[in-house]
């Protein structure tokens, strides 16, 4: 589910199902046609939307997680 901006050009996106929060590139999330195709595009932000949360509101670092 798209829930932002990243760089002016990937969108931030809150997995559902596990919370993560991802980053995607505009063309790409607009070419996929699976949960799959989704999944070979992302870059892990955050582990949990609360740190999303933390880090806005905050102002705490987190270290995004390569994925």
């Amino acid at each position: 589910m798209p829930i932002g901006e990243f760089d002016n050009y990937y969108l931030l996106c809150l997995d559902t199902q596990s919370e993560k929060i991802v980053s995607i590139d505009v063309d790409d999330y607009y070419t996929c046609n699976s949960k799959e195709d989704f999944e070979e595009n992302i870059t892990n932000i955050f582990d949990h939307f609360d740190q999303l949360l933390e880090c806005f509101f905050l102002k705490k670092t987190h270290e995004c997680n390569k994925s």
